[in-house]
């Protein structure tokens, strides 16, 4: 019920954070491991491709040098698990793709430290997939001004724009406007 919300980055790097499952007190059963320690949960909405990459990193905290995720879907109390990891590339990080999920859904993830692994990690959600080169050169031509905003927020080339999303600092969706035009009033949010 506590799940931090995680934002969706393009790539390893923009969907980055460094976490702890230290103090963390809840040890699971995953579906791809018994051995989960010491459990920190997430939250991430899927992208519009309805793709989603999850992988963890070291830190250099020497006593975290593996981890397991799983994913789930569903809700508090009712969660199924789509995806488990206990080893990544290298054999002990973990990471897991889902595909075909339905954008905007939110799914949570569990990550944990390998049997008595607890310290700090790195931790990445992201989306290769989200921005294709000839999206990227288009979406250069559309420009948000000013920024940062107050009262409102005007888009350049707004004809090209099919839905506008305004994030919150934790990455919480706080407006959406479809077929915006060129101005999108925000005088309404806190």
């Amino acid at each position: 019920s506590n799940a931090a919300t995680i934002v969706v980055g393009i790539d390893y790097a923009t969907g980055e954070i460094t976490t702890t499952n230290e103090s963390a007190d809840t040890d699971q059963v995953f579906e791809c491991s018994s051995s989960a320690n010491a459990v920190v949960w997430y939250k991430a909405t899927i992208p519009p491709s309805g793709n989603l990459t999850i992988e963890t990193k070291t830190n250099g905290d020497e006593s975290m040098d593996d981890t397991l995720l799983n994913v789930y879907e569903g809700t508090c109390g009712n969660l199924t698990s789509l995806a488990c990891n206990d080893d990544g590339v290298d054999d002990a990080f973990s990471l897991l793709t889902i595909t075909g999920r339905t954008p905007g859904e939110v799914v949570y993830i569990a990550a944990a430290g390998y049997g008595s692994d607890q310290g700090s990690f790195k931790l990445s959600t992201y989306d290769v997939s989200s921005l294709s080169a000839p999206e990227f050169s288009e979406l250069e031509a559309i420009k948000l001004y000013p920024n940062p905003f107050t009262t409102s927020v005007s888009i350049a080339n707004y004809e090209k724009v099919a839905t506008a999303q305004i994030f919150d600092i934790t990455g919480k969706v706080i407006k959406t406007v479809n077929n915006p035009e060129s101005k999108i009033e925000t005088s309404d949010l806190a």
